[in-house]
């Protein structure tokens, strides 16, 4: 009878080990997922602001024509 409460203990013991673990991965996935979406978000967000911007925004500027000469 011992043997046997000893092996309910530790079965029980790694079951909720195991229970606490898939629920600690679960959380985990959920808060790479959410990274991600607000990854995308921001770079949507950043390549519309710098195509509103223009071309010298993204640095695409074009050749500058030189300073005048000082009087």
């Amino acid at each position: 009878m011992k043997h046997l409460r000893l092996l309910l203990v530790v079965g029980a013991t790694l079951l909720s080990s195991t229970v606490w673990a898939e629920g600690g991965s679960d959380r985990a996935i959920e808060r790479i997922a959410a990274r991600e979406r607000a990854e995308a978000t921001l770079v949507a967000e950043t390549v519309k602001e710098i195509k509103q911007l223009g071309p010298t925004a993204a640095g695409r500027s074009e050749a500058q024509p030189a300073c005048p000469p000082a009087k």
